[in-house]
C-alpha cells in the first residue's frame, strides 16, 4: 500500500507542476526544466526519496536504475538513456530512441512512436490540444492556450508571436499594448491609437 502511496504522490506532483505550463496565459513561458516538449517550474523530485543506485527522474518524478555500458538496465525493455533506464516505447522525452522526443504536435508515446490523442502525431506546423490536432494560429501559438495580442501574428519558425522585428514565445508586446503599424503602441495613451490601432483621437482629446 506504501508503494502505491508513493506513485500516486508522484502523479499529483508532476501534474501539479505542468498546470502553470499547460494553463491558457498570455505569457511567455518559464522553462526552468525541459522534458520533452513541456516544461517545468521544478523538478517532480522534491518530495521523492531515491535509492543511491536508483536516481529520482527529475520529469516524472520516479525513481530509475542507473546505467552504463557496464551495468545495463535490468529490463530487457528499457533502454540506457543519459545514465537512466526508460522505456522508449512510452516515453516521450525518448521515443523510438533516447534522443527522440515528442514534440508540441504529439501528447503520448505509443510502441515507439510519437501520437496524438488515439492517432499519430499532428505534424510541422500543428499542435496538439487535449488529444486533438489543431493548426497553430495567433490563440494557439507554439502551445495550447498561448495566444497572441491584438496586431500580432504568430510565427512557428521564428518561435513565437511576432510584431515587426521582435518575436517572443508569447505575447511580444506588454500587456495594454498592441502591435501596430509593426511597432507595440500603449493604446490607452497614444491619441492615434487610442483603445485600438488607428482609432485616433479628436484634436485636443487626450486619450
Amino acid at each position: 500500500m506504501r508503494v502505491k502511496h508513493v506513485w500516486r504522490s508522484a502523479a499529483l506532483l508532476v501534474a501539479a507542476l505542468l498546470l502553470p505550463v499547460l494553463g491558457c496565459g498570455n505569457r511567455a513561458v518559464d522553462c526552468s526544466l525541459r522534458c520533452g516538449d513541456r516544461c517545468l517550474a521544478a523538478s517532480a523530485c522534491s518530495d521523492i526519496v531515491c535509492p543511491a543506485d536508483s536516481p529520482c527522474d527529475p520529469c516524472l518524478g520516479q525513481c530509475r536504475l542507473r546505467c552504463d555500458d557496464a551495468t545495463p538496465c535490468i529490463d530487457p525493455q528499457d533502454s540506457c538513456c543519459a545514465g537512466s533506464c526508460l522505456d522508449t516505447k512510452s516515453t516521450m522525452r525518448a521515443c523510438g530512441a533516447c534522443n527522440t522526443s515528442c514534440g508540441v504536435d504529439a501528447d503520448r508515446c505509443v510502441d515507439g512512436a510519437c501520437g496524438c490523442g488515439a492517432g499519430a502525431a499532428c505534424g510541422a506546423g500543428s499542435l496538439c490540444c487535449g488529444g486533438t490536432c489543431i493548426v497553430a494560429d495567433a490563440l494557439n501559438c507554439g502551445a495550447c492556450g498561448a495566444s497572441c495580442g491584438d496586431g500580432e501574428v504568430c510565427d512557428l519558425s521564428a518561435g513565437g508571436c511576432r510584431c515587426g522585428s521582435k518575436v517572443v514565445a508569447g505575447r511580444a508586446c506588454a500587456t495594454g499594448q498592441a502591435c501596430c503599424s509593426a511597432s507595440c503602441i500603449d493604446v490607452q495613451a497614444d491619441v492615434l491609437n487610442c483603445g485600438a490601432c488607428g482609432q485616433s483621437c479628436g484634436t485636443g482629446v487626450a486619450c
